[in-house]
């Protein structure tokens, strides 16, 4: 007779781990459990959760975006320059901005499709660079404020009494969920990355998908850097660094696979809340800004062996459910 191997749905684990997570924070500072500190939790981080929505997206197609971060900082540092130095009205400033973060997603488009035989994150790395460097000489290292008051409205503006960066988080992370399980665009980023040349054989036009989803992000990561000027009322060259990295975690921690084909957005939700919430709270207690990372890493590595466990172990039920019906 066959061992009936139960498992638990993945969102179950990510809700049970960002449970515990909550719990040992307040154990350690009871500030942490108020609707304040979540309030801050989701805006101080609001930026990161915008990159995650575009790069689940790019790691479904067994794709990777290194450069989230410096398209994230070029936007930041544009809005600056044509809000503050060239004096813009700030409608058409956030508009150029964005025209430059995305002139930057055409770039890793064109090369990504072109160069095909590169792998997507060598080629993301070099414009990471490239663009990062481009940041710093646009005002030789100096910081852009001055902002007009009326800016700040974008980051803190409130709809009902919500702010709006969190009304519009949320919606764009189930927008996405939707879009991801019901839409054939969603179907065509999980076929290609499970896949790319039977994708390819079945009609569907691989080389559009991909250019799509690289524009997305850099989309993403443009609104990112615009929300981030308005929320500090200030453009440095460095804004953005390191976003690459925290997304990637989040993401892998809400359980996508890096090799493409598996995941959902609901799960990258979970992540984000996970890596947001770590970070507030160790903040909270003090702890320094490398020692967070080590509690990270920690969770983050955690959290593949939880994943990995339960993938063996669907793995496992459907051979066994493959047995009994055959």
């Amino acid at each position: 007779m066959n061992k009936k191997i139960k498992t638990l749905p993945r969102e179950l684990c990510l809700i049970m781990i960002f449970a515990v997570i909550c719990a040992a924070m307040t154990a350690g500072n009871p500030k942490f459990l108020t609707a304040g500190n979540f309030k801050n939790i989701i805006l101080s981080n609001f930026e990161i959760g915008l990159v995650c929505i575009s790069m689940t997206c790019v790691i479904l197609t067994a794709g990777m975006d290194m450069s989230v971060g410096s398209i994230t900082g070029l936007t930041n540092m544009l809005t600056g320059i044509f809000a503050v130095n060239m004096g813009v009205d700030i409608p058409a400033a956030i508009l150029l901005a964005l025209l430059g973060g995305l002139s930057v997603g055409v770039l890793n488009s064109i090369m990504v499709i072109k160069l095909e035989n590169s792998n997507p994150m060598i080629i993301t790395i070099g414009t990471m660079v490239l663009v990062r460097a481009i940041c710093r000489l646009l005002t030789e290292g100096w910081t852009i404020s001055g902002f007009d008051k009326s800016f700040k409205a974008v980051s803190y503006g409130k709809i009902a009494g919500i702010n709006n960066t969190i009304l519009l988080l949320f919606v764009l992370m189930f927008a996405g969920q939707w879009m991801l399980k019901r839409t054939t665009w969603g179907m065509h980023l999980y076929a290609i990355g499970n896949n790319e040349q039977s994708t390819y054989f079945a009609g569907v036009n691989v080389k559009k998908v991909k250019f799509a989803v690289y524009m997305f992000s850099a989309f993403m990561s443009s609104l990112a850097g615009i929300f981030l000027a308005s929320r500090m009322m200030t453009s440095y060259p460095d804004s953005g660094d390191g976003y690459h990295m925290e997304a990637i975690a989040a993401i892998v921690i809400g359980g996508t696979s890096i090799s493409g084909g598996e995941g959902n957005m609901i799960g990258t939700l979970f992540g984000f809340l996970i890596i947001a919430s770590l970070k507030n709270g160790l903040g909270l207690m003090g702890v320094s800004s490398l020692t967070q990372m080590i509690f990270i890493g920690v969770v983050l590595i955690v959290t593949i062996l939880i994943n990995n466990i339960l993938k063996q172990q669907h793995e496992k039920k459907g051979l066994l459910m493959m047995k009994k019906n055959g």
